[in-house]
C-alpha cells in the first residue's frame, strides 16, 4: 500500500479559526437558548425562571456537542483534503462516530441526574435532537468553512506533437503574466518571483505558495488564480492543488485512477483522475503503485 505524503491543506490557522468559531458558535447558542426560555416560563407557562438556570438547562442538554464539534470541524477539514474512493467511507465513518458519541454522553448525562431513565428509553428519547444537531453543524461547515470545492475548469490544451514534439517542459516555455506576485509572509508582506514556487495549495479563503522550505499566503481562490496563470507553467493535479511542471520528478498511477506526483525533493501529492489529462503532455516517468 502506497503512503502518500501531501503537503497540508488545512493549515493550523484554519483549524484554529474552526475551534474558535465552534466555541463561540455554542456560546451565543446557549445565551440566545437561556433567554427564550425565560421568555417561554414568563408569557406561556406563565411561571418564572432565571437566567443562570435556563443556561444550565442548556449547557447540560447539548454539553457532549461542545467539545464534539471542534473535533468534527477539524476532522471534517483534514478529510477533506482527499478526493479519492475512500473520501465517502471517511466522511460517513466520521459521521457515525461524532453521532454515537454525542447520543451515549447525552445519554449518560441524563442518566446521571435521571436514575430511572433507562439507555434504550434515552437513545430513542435523544435521537432526533443529536441528528438534528449534527446535520445542521455539517451543512454550516460545508457551506461556510469547507475548502473549496472542484471546479469544472479544463485543463490546458496539450501542445501539439509536431510544434514541440512533446519534450521536456523548459522553464523558458510560457511565463506567467506576471514575473512576481505579492504575498503574505507573518505579519507582512513579500514579493516572489513565480518561477520559485514549488506547489499552489487551496487553504479555505487563502492560497499556499510553497517555495523550497517558504510557505507563504495569497487572498484568492484557485479559479481565479488559474485565470492569471498561463497555461505551461502550472498544472492542475487535484481540487486543491497546482504544480509548477519543472518541481515534478515523476508520476505513480493507481489502480483506481487516481495517482502520486513525486516532486524533484521527494514530495508526494496526490492526483485526481480528473486531472491526469493535463499531465499527458509531459514526458515523465511512470510508474505503477504497489
Amino acid at each position: 500500500m502506497l503512503a502518500i505524503r501531501t503537503t497540508n491543506a488545512a493549515p493550523r490557522l484554519l483549524m484554529r479559526r474552526d475551534i474558535v468559531l465552534s466555541f463561540f458558535g455554542w456560546a451565543v447558542f446557549l445565551t440566545a437558548a437561556a433567554l427564550y426560555c425565560i421568555l417561554y416560563t414568563q408569557f406561556v407557562a406563565l411561571s418564572t425562571d432565571t437566567f443562570v438556570h435556563s443556561f444550565i438547562w442548556g449547557f447540560r442538554e447539548y454539553a457532549p456537542w461542545l467539545v464534539i464539534t471542534p473535533v468534527l470541524m477539524t476532522q471534517l477539514r483534514r478529510i477533506h483534503q482527499f478526493n479519492n474512493s475512500s473520501f465517502v467511507f471517511r466522511y460517513a465513518g466520521l459521521v457515525m462516530l461524532m453521532l454515537s458519541a454525542a447520543l451515549i454522553t447525552r445519554v449518560g448525562l441524563e442518566m446521571y441526574f435521571n436514575p430511572e431513565l433507562g439507555f434504550v428509553a434515552g437513545v430513542v428519547d435523544f435521537f432526533p435532537i443529536q441528528v438534528s444537531v449534527l446535520a445542521f453543524l455539517v451543512i454550516i461547515w460545508e457551506w461556510c468553512l469547507a475548502p473549496a470545492k472542484v471546479e469544472n475548469t479544463q485543463p490546458p490544451p496539450a501542445p501539439s506533437a509536431d510544434e514541440q514534439g512533446a519534450p521536456e517542459f523548459s522553464a523558458a516555455v510560457d511565463r506567467p503574466k506576471s514575473q512576481s506576485v505579492l504575498v503574505i509572509k507573518g505579519n507582512g508582506e513579500r514579493l516572489i518571483r513565480w518561477d520559485s514556487v514549488e506547489v499552489i495549495c487551496a487553504a479555505g479563503n487563502y492560497i499556499e505558495l510553497y517555495c523550497a522550505d517558504e510557505k507563504y499566503l495569497l487572498r484568492a481562490s484557485m479559479k481565479q488564480l488559474e485565470q492569471d496563470l498561463p497555461a505551461g507553467c502550472f498544472v492542475r493535479i487535484h481540487r486543491s492543488y497546482m504544480v509548477n511542471i519543472t518541481a515534478i520528478d515523476r508520476i505513480i498511477t493507481q489502480a483506481a485512477g487516481n495517482g502520486v506526483v513525486v516532486l524533484r525533493n521527494s514530495q508526494q501529492l496526490p492526483l485526481s483522475k480528473s486531472y491526469k489529462q493535463a499531465l499527458k503532455a509531459y514526458k515523465f516517468a511512470t510508474s505503477q503503485s504497489v
